[in-house]
């Protein structure tokens, strides 16, 4: 009996990482038409993806870029501190 659920359980999480990685690793257009029919089929659950599509939430209109303005360059001469094993 035990063998028989260690083989279910060992199925299900290859099932998952094998939807996980077709969701990471596939195309964009299908995680968008999923998004937007899990939205509609399940509104209380999947609010994000509805209010993602909309253009935002509706808590605030003031919503940071996802990306941003300008990007941050730090030279290596302005690090002093050299991180050593002892420091983790």
């Amino acid at each position: 009996m035990s063998e028989v659920i260690a083989n279910l359980i060992v199925a299900a999480v290859v099932t998952v990482s094998v939807c996980y990685s077709v969701w990471r690793l596939g195309p964009r257009r299908m995680r968008q038409s999923l998004n937007l029919w899990l939205s509609r089929k399940f509104p209380t659950r999947f609010s994000r993806a509805a209010a993602l599509e909309q253009g935002g939430c509706s808590s605030c209109d003031g919503c940071a870029p996802s990306r941003p303005e300008t990007e941050v360059r730090i030279r290596p001469s302005d690090i002093t501190k050299k991180i050593s094993r002892s420091d983790f």
